[in-house]
């Protein structure tokens, strides 16, 4: 047998199993069981508006700064 497979095997056999109400199976880790359940702290992160933040900053030819703009047309032809 194989050293990953002894672990593996291993791995299984000391992870706890707990069977729920209606039958089913589940492993249970113990870190994984530290987690809180209640999500405290958890903030959900606007994706559309940053998308939407991230392209006027980049694309905004008139911004100053250190850097700016990040952006220019170019007028050359």
């Amino acid at each position: 047998m194989s050293k990953v497979a002894s672990l593996i095997g291993t791995a299984l056999l000391l992870t706890p199993l707990v069977v729920g109400e209606a039958g089913e199976v589940s492993i249970t880790t113990p870190r994984i069981e530290t987690f809180p359940r209640d999500g405290k702290g958890y903030q959900c992160i606007d994706w559309h508006q940053r998308a939407g933040d991230f392209v006027a900053f980049t694309l905004d030819p008139v911004r100053k700064g250190d850097y700016l703009p990040l952006m220019w047309w170019d007028d050359t032809t």
